[in-house]
């Protein structure tokens, strides 16, 4: 990152937005769009955990500084290598989540397939549940059985199905974290 701070330059932003959008697209059947993407940052003040192949030891956080700079910084938290470190060039998993008053939301959690199944996903929604002591809420297909288990494994319990809701039997399944309490 070559921006003080770890604020990110025109031309770095938008190659982390493509980057972004291009794993999107390899992970999840409706992807977002870098358009749908930078609207999260900026209308909904989402921000990204993620890492990156080639740096296999860390999680970064992406999000709008106080000035509306894009900032991305190095977590305080470690993350396992994967045995196929070198294989994706790139970003490798993310997870954009909404802060809210009341609670987190997690909006998208992919992971490149050639590295599932190495934890990447765990590291990332650990490290969401290390930022914040407020409860965490998600949406989840029924039919995503893998993800069903991670969230579940994670501490995360149904609260809610919306019937339908991605077709003829293909329920929205609402989960919860309920946080560590107050800081």
């Amino acid at each position: 990152m070559s921006s003080s701070a770890g604020r990110l330059n025109t031309a770095e932003r938008e190659s982390i937005l493509a980057e972004l959008a291009a794993l999107e697209r390899l992970c999840l059947p409706t992807a977002w769009s870098i358009k749908q993407i930078n609207a999260a940052l900026q209308i909904s003040r989402a921000a990204v955990l993620y890492t990156i192949d080639s740096i296999s030891d860390a999680i970064f956080d992406l999000r709008l500084d106080s000035d509306d700079h894009m900032v991305a910084r190095p977590c305080d938290m470690p993350l396992a290598p994967t045995q196929f470190d070198g294989l994706t060039s790139g970003l490798d998993a993310y997870l954009i989540y909404q802060p809210g008053t009341d609670f987190y939301e997690i909006l998208r959690l992919g992971v490149h397939p050639a590295v599932r199944r190495q934890g990447r996903a765990h590291s990332l929604l650990h490290a969401l549940l290390q930022l914040t002591s407020q409860r965490i809420m998600l949406e989840v297909s029924s039919e995503n059985a893998a993800a069903l288990a991670l969230y579940s494994r994670s501490g995360f319990t149904e609260i809610h199905r919306r019937q339908q809701y991605y077709g003829p039997h293909n329920e929205a399944v609402i989960m919860e974290h309920p946080g560590r309490g107050p800081a």
